[in-house]
């Protein structure tokens, strides 16, 4: 098969039956079916370093800030009703208890699982690097992931419950008696307060039902056809499912819930005009507040609604559209955080959090009332001991005449300190 070449000269005969030809082992063709480097990866690393790495940078971040900032929230609104946090309160400014619903738990528990699941690559070391991809099990696992725990679900499902719980957070004075206007915190948007959990409790149930049934299903595909799952970074910068049934089925979902949650949107806006009407017997000043803030929510979270439509369009139509794309989609959770972050009974809470550890650790950071207050109590005690003291008892008649009759009563040191006072008694 060597005839009449070099040793270092090779002859192959071409697929199609071509006539013989000498190939040098150093030749480019040769060098890459001896090293078996696929060009396709070199190609796609070359694009990715060049133009996405930046975006999936930024994509990662958002997604991880929009994860711990979640959890932060549900962490915090779950240690506010703890005893062992009460007491550290005790010290500071006096807040209350963080109140949410159930739904409002579900709903964060929702963002958490999805920016985990979008980080899941970030978490395993293999987002960056194009050369190495991830194994079968770990895409497969984030892709089933993204595809089962849209938020928009939860989102839907939140605005649902407030929508019927309007009258009951903005019934007037007489369903708020005994409560000032301090305690009166909205919650998202601002109606969670109320605690009419069984209203939506058969929505929450169909929802987390639905999104079991879409997990099992993605598993279920990605297993008996693995070819449909993979890490492309010039299109995503997670693991997603060749175009199939699964991915234009989840982006029609996704549709839906966005189309839906804006249209509780305005059904919550019209129903909060025609409750404002009917009860003009409202507080002014609460009023305007909380209708501020609550304004200001909706338009926030309409604005998420309009992008999670826009984006889930796109995504139904085009199953490629870029990595930079994608960063709408990452913009999601932080605006939640920031949203929720910055309700009145958090930024209390966090501020007494803060102040109370800032006296653990530096006592002499208390405010100047209290050092007065507690140098006093120092001095009473140490008096108190030094000094015994007895409790003196004045008796006077009925008639107003006074004998002169005094009860004296030794000190009880086992009771603890009693300050000598002069106490009068009427006797019939």
């Amino acid at each position: 098969m060597m005839e009449g070449h070099g040793p270092t000269d090779v002859s192959l005969q071409g697929i199609s039956g071509e006539e013989r030809r000498p190939i040098s082992l150093l030749s480019p063709t040769v060098f890459v079916l001896l090293s078996n480097v696929p060009l396709e990866a070199e190609e796609m690393e070359h694009n990715v370093s060049t133009n996405d790495f930046h975006a999936i940078k930024a994509f990662v971040s958002l997604q991880f800030f929009g994860m711990i900032g979640m959890f932060i929230l549900l962490s915090s609104a779950l240690l506010s009703q703890t005893r062992i946090l009460r007491r550290v309160r005790a010290a500071s400014t006096p807040n209350e208890v963080i109140i949410r619903s159930r739904t409002w738990f579900s709903f964060c528990i929702s963002w958490i699982i999805s920016c985990f699941s979008y980080c899941l690559l970030f978490f395993a070391g293999k987002q960056m690097d194009p050369s190495q991809p991830p194994s079968y099990g770990l895409c497969l696992t984030q892709a089933a992931l993204i595809y089962s725990s849209p938020p928009l679900r939860d989102n839907f499902c939140t605005l649902l419950r407030s929508v019927v719980d309007v009258p009951g957070c903005f019934d007037g004075e007489e369903s708020w008696a005994g409560k000032n206007d301090e305690d009166f915190v909205p919650c998202y948007p601002v109606c969670d307060v109320a605690s009419y959990n069984g209203r939506t409790s058969h929505c929450q149930l169909i929802l987390v039902t639905q999104a079991f049934v879409q997990l099992i299903i993605v598993f279920q595909t990605g297993g008996v056809q693995p070819d449909i799952v993979e890490r492309n970074l010039v299109n995503d910068p997670f693991c997603v499912m060749k175009p199939n049934a699964i991915p234009i089925v989840i982006s029609l979902l996704t549709l839906m819930f966005a189309l839906a949650v804006l249209g509780m949107l305005v059904l919550l806006s019209v129903k909060l005009h025609r409750t404002r009407k009917e009860n003009a017997h409202w507080n002014p000043s609460r009023n305007q507040e909380q209708l501020v803030a609550l304004t200001i929510r909706m338009m926030v979270f309409g604005f998420c609604g309009v992008i999670a439509m826009v984006i889930s369009t796109v995504f139904l139509f085009n199953r490629s559209p870029g990595v930079k794309s994608d960063l709408a989609l990452a913009i999601l959770p932080p605006i939640g955080v920031i949203v929720f972050g910055s309700q009145k009974d958090f930024l209390r809470f966090w501020s007494g959090l803060f102040t109370s550890f800032a006296r653990s650790v530096c006592p002499c950071l208390c405010s100047p009332r209290q050092q007065p207050v507690e140098q006093l109590k120092s001095q009473d005690k140490s008096k108190a001991q030094s000094h015994p003291e007895v409790l003196e008892m004045e008796i006077v008649p009925q008639g107003g005449i006074d004998d002169g009759t005094f009860l004296v009563l030794p000190h009880d040191e086992e009771r603890g300190l009693v300050s000598p006072r002069r106490m009068r008694l009427n006797v019939e």
